[in-house]
């Protein structure tokens, strides 16, 4: 009598599945798979860090105040300086309805 092809197959995948060899070649078939989806998510992190660090170096230099380096773009540059006037002005005219107000004490600036 012939055995079915379903159950030679059966027997055939237990066998493969007990082998060492075989969860090892699985494992770099998956392995290989993935390379290139988890090298693009690297990047696009390694990116999204990069422009969280340039920005909030522009912030600090903005609200903090500091020396503007002068490898950074003229347009940058510029900027920046406007953005500080700007802050000026405003921590101006903050002081000055300070001064008018009916309270004692100072406007919470942040607000």
């Amino acid at each position: 009598m012939a055995i079915p092809a379903a159950v030679k197959a059966a027997k055939i995948a237990i066998t493969l599945a007990s082998d060492k060899r075989t969860w090892k070649v699985i494992g770099v078939i998956i392995g290989a798979t993935m390379t290139p989806f988890i090298i693009i998510v690297v990047a696009i992190m390694s990116m999204g860090s990069g422009t969280a660090h340039h920005n909030n170096a522009a912030l600090d230099l903005t609200f903090n105040g500091g020396n503007i380096p002068s490898t950074m773009p003229l347009e940058y540059q510029t900027h920046i300086i406007e953005m500080r006037a700007a802050f000026a002005a405003l921590q101006g005219a903050v002081d000055a309805i300070g001064l008018e107000a009916e309270w004692e004490g100072e406007l919470d600036i942040i607000r």
